[in-house]
């Protein structure tokens, strides 16, 4: 049976449950944001033995029926007690409970969450993408003036943008940080700012397109994104993805293999990453999500991507 681990607004898990769903494929879905008023899971020894299920709408489902994990966006947040420390608390005991029986299930997981948290720093996703050999923008992670300041005197043209968290959520409104240029001016403006917060900034690099890679094990699908049309996404695509012409892209094997050897390094069984073909038609590595959204690609282009993902929970995607 395929566990899906999520939460109750993951739109992604609710496309990919009408494809189980046709094909009347087992499944079991956790929202994390409504344990465990919704559900329980159960977790004990007996005897020098393990034993557990989880229990909900579908009834009883022991532990051990579980044989692949999709692991994908899981929300601990809780706002039930008017005191923060109190909210805190039982969002600790909750991520501490799910996680921990999550992570004793003898499954095949995509992908592992001890796999997912390391591979979502940016620093370690640069280091791993040069051992795969890609391109890379020069990079300067920065708390000192001196040395973004001499950054920018060698790359008069470079970008900043978030190190790990592109949104801010404050009173149920969201502000998303995108990439944005950086002149001297406005680092000398907010040198300030490097005192509380460091500074991820690299060479802006002149696009062709901006191309979203999807790993599904070995199976990789590949978008252009015609970001260069408008002004406005020429930095970041995703200030208007929804006004972008977007064309499936056929991708070099040399950068295919390095896709795949990038995921499988980071011991990913699914990634999402974003690279650019320059004007001079290099292709450079920029960043890679492990829980990435890519059901707007199969609705919008008619990739089976759904499918790639179950024979990949399976273990029976094309190697």
């Amino acid at each position: 049976m395929i566990l899906i681990y999520s939460n109750s607004q993951d739109f992604t898990v609710d496309y990919f449950i009408l494809y189980l769903e046709a094909r009347h494929i087992p499944f079991l879905r956790i929202n994390t944001d409504q344990y465990p008023s919704s559900f329980d899971i159960s977790f004990g020894v007996r005897k020098c033995e393990i034993h557990g299920s989880i229990t909900g709408q579908a009834g009883v489902v022991p532990l051990s029926e579980v044989t692949s994990v999709w692991y994908r966006k899981p929300v601990f947040k809780r706002t039930i007690f008017d005191n923060p420390e109190m909210n805190s608390y039982v969002e600790i005991e909750v991520e501490a409970a799910l996680e921990g029986v999550l992570r004793c299930l003898p499954a095949n997981f995509v992908s592992h969450p001890k796999a997912i948290y390391h591979a979502e720093y940016k620093l370690v996703q640069l280091q791993e993408a040069l051992r795969c050999g890609f391109q890379v923008p020069d990079t300067l992670l920065t708390s000192d003036y001196s040395q973004g300041k001499e950054f920018l005197d060698t790359y008069v043209r470079s970008i900043t943008k978030p190190l790990r968290r592109g949104r801010l959520i404050k009173d149920s409104t969201v502000t998303l940080f995108y990439t944005t240029e950086l002149s001297q001016n406005q680092l000398e403006r907010h040198q300030d700012s490097l005192k509380v917060t460091p500074a991820y900034i690299q060479k802006r690099i002149d696009k062709q397109y901006d191309l979203r890679v999807t790993v599904f094990g070995h199976t990789v699908f590949c978008v252009a994104i015609h970001s260069q049309e408008q002004e406005d996404t020429k930095l970041d695509w995703r200030r208007k993805q929804e006004d972008l012409k977007e064309t499936v892209f056929d991708l070099p094997q040399h950068i295919v293999d390095k896709c795949i050897n990038l995921v499988k390094s980071l011991d990913l069984q699914y990634g999402a990453i974003d690279l650019i073909l320059d004007t001079e038609g290099n292709y450079y590595f920029l960043e890679i999500n492990p829980t990435g959204q890519w059901a707007w690609m199969e609705q919008e282009l008619d990739l089976p991507m759904r499918e790639a993902l179950y024979r990949t929970l399976e273990g029976s995607y094309a190697k």
